[in-house]
């Protein structure tokens, strides 16, 4: 797969099945999604595209102990995301997607409910 010069949802899920297909690997991905996520001036326009850049930007995270208590982009360890993992994030972006085309505003108030919720699970 030739890597997109775009981030849109198109191409987001593009490169993600990609990775999933092993056509492009996931420190590919981290690259390109790095050039939004990393830069200080690039808007990304479309906050489900915004998100998606996010997880992908993340594939390549590894764990560098064994407690698996510490991350870092790329190395030879085990990743810290299953390609199950990433499967599973993928369908729920999708989900994600549908649900905040239908209703932005509910979307992001339910999302920020469940966030509330976590948090206050793990005090």
């Amino acid at each position: 797969m030739t890597i997109p010069e775009q981030a849109t949802r198109t191409t987001v899920a593009d490169v993600w099945q990609a990775v999933l297909d092993g056509t492009v690997s996931r420190e590919d991905a981290h690259a390109w999604a790095a050039r939004w996520v990393e830069a200080d001036d690039v808007e990304v326009p479309d906050r489900m595209v915004w998100t998606a850049l996010q997880r992908v930007h993340g594939f390549d995270l590894v764990w560098t102990d064994v407690a698996r208590t510490t991350v870092r982009h790329g190395g030879s360890q085990a990743y810290v995301h299953s390609l199950g993992d990433l499967r599973q994030a993928l369908v729920t972006w999708q989900d994600d997607c549908r649900s905040y085309d239908a209703d932005p505003a509910g979307h992001l108030r339910r999302k920020m409910q469940a966030a509330r919720a976590a948090a206050q699970r793990d005090h």
